[in-house]
């Protein structure tokens, strides 16, 4: 039974499940840019080429995206709760090895591979199921804002922390302590983070009295369903649409995310100004997030994501241009302007949320994520192999600026959720399932 007195408190607890979700984030980015950022020192001490340290990054989006449906599953069995603790811990566990004891192409491909399997559970997958249980949706694109600028205010710090430690105590100490912190912080998320408001004594966030008949009705819907979750998700035409949109703009994230810090230091410019433009793009980010989250509550959210993504292309193939200038403050504006448009991510974590009832949500969300590997493994790698065929580290922004383009088409292709037209991308008899809430 709901506590009509915990419902009236001043912060409905939901917002500190959106502050877990923040820590996710961080995990989430440590295990990204880490990387990225030590490959000026990486390279030479594991004897390695440019086109092979995208692999590691690629083998770590490969990862990441390929075993999401293994955390997606997890989450609608057993709650995202103790899936998120797990899967950080074994993030962690990646950083740590890696710091410990890669010593070759192979072994760091091993170890980041541990990494991408643990991120896989704490974001995608697990996030818009999540926050879906405990948001309305009219309140999920502010919610998933304050998710993910956890990741953004970490990409402010560690592109400039991570420079600095690794200079003073060297690249494998520096992974070995962002190791323990993200430890830590999956320790806190066991503390923090609850399945659903109704262990609280809660109904959702913006949600009324007379919503709570409807969702326990949805809840003992779900409890009663036996059909396979996969061939339910697998049938639907929007996860299809919504796999082409997510793969398109992890191709494009993951190399910008890849080769941001490196570009500029093959510029001519040192690994801390390189750790610098990560910075200026994570408080670009940041801004973006608390721009284009909100405004998804307020119109079709697809729109905005590709309104967002769009932004986003146009820099993206002006930045080659730039960067020829060899102007550190040229390419840090640039590099800002351009970094607004990937703000989008509370957009396209809601977008998961919005198409999908909550009880396959993890489901749907795991198995969109894995067949999205293909945007995130292909995505470094190529662009490692362009740089290494041209001798030009700013044509992958060409590569990008393309892909994310297309991304904004696939958007705006996706069914718009405030018009009776979604509903018709399922099947008559499976209506019911897919509630617009």
């Amino acid at each position: 039974m709901i506590n009509a007195a915990m419902r009236r408190q001043r912060m409905h607890y939901g917002w500190w499940i959106a502050g877990g979700g923040f820590l996710t984030q961080i995990i989430l980015v440590i295990a990204l840019q880490a990387l990225p950022i030590n490959l000026s020192v990486v390279i030479p001490a594991l004897q390695i080429t440019t086109g092979q340290a995208g692999m590691i990054v690629s083998v770590y989006g490969l990862f990441y995206a390929g075993t999401s449906f293994v955390w997606g599953s997890l989450a609608d069995k057993v709650g995202p709760r103790l899936t998120v603790t797990i899967a950080s811990a074994v993030a962690s566990l990646g950083l740590i090895l890696f710091g410990a004891v890669a010593n070759s192409l192979t072994t760091a491909m091993l170890c980041y591979a541990v990494a991408g399997f643990g991120v896989a559970g704490i974001y995608t997958a697990t996030m818009p199921k999540l926050i879906g249980a405990w948001f309305v949706a009219s309140k999920r694109g502010k919610a998933m804002t304050v998710v993910t600028v956890g990741g953004s205010i970490a990409g402010m710090s560690i592109g400039i922390v991570i420079p600095l430690m690794t200079g003073r105590y060297g690249w494998r100490t520096c992974f070995l302590i962002l190791g323990c912190v993200a430890l830590a912080f999956s320790l806190c998320l066991y503390a923090i983070v609850r399945n659903k408001p109704s262990d609280k004594g809660l109904l959702r966030v913006g949600a009324t009295d007379e919503d709570r008949v409807i969702e326990e009705a949805k809840v003992a819907k779900g409890k009663s369903d036996k059909r396979n979750k996969y061939v339910v998700v697998m049938k639907q035409m929007i996860t299809w649409k919504l796999i082409i949109a997510f793969d398109l703009y992890q191709l494009a994230f993951m190399i910008d995310t890849t080769f941001t810090a490196l570009t500029v230091v093959r510029g001519g410019f040192t690994a801390l100004e390189g750790g610098i433009a990560v910075t200026v793009g994570s408080i670009a980010t940041t801004i973006g997030m608390f721009f284009w989250g909100p405004l998804c509550d307020r119109m079709e959210r697809k729109n905005a994501m590709a309104l967002a993504c769009l932004w986003w292309a146009v820099f993206a193939l002006v930045y080659p241009f730039v960067w020829a200038t060899h102007s550190l403050p040229a390419i840090l504006a640039i590099v800002f302007v351009m970094n607004l448009g990937q703000g989008t991510m509370p957009v396209v974590l809601s977008l998961f949320s919005d198409y999908y009832p909550q009880d396959i949500r993890g489901t749907a969300n795991g198995f969109i994520s894995s067949v999205g590997l293909f945007g995130r493994f292909l995505g470094p790698v190529i662009a490692g192999l362009l740089v290494d065929a041209t001798g030009v580290f700013s044509s992958v922004y060409v590569f990008e600026g393309v892909a994310i383009a297309l991304a904004a088409v696939a958007a705006f292709a996706l069914p718009n959720l405030r018009k009776t037209n979604m509903p018709r991308e399922c099947p008559p008899t499976d209506e019911a399932i897919f509630p617009m809430d």
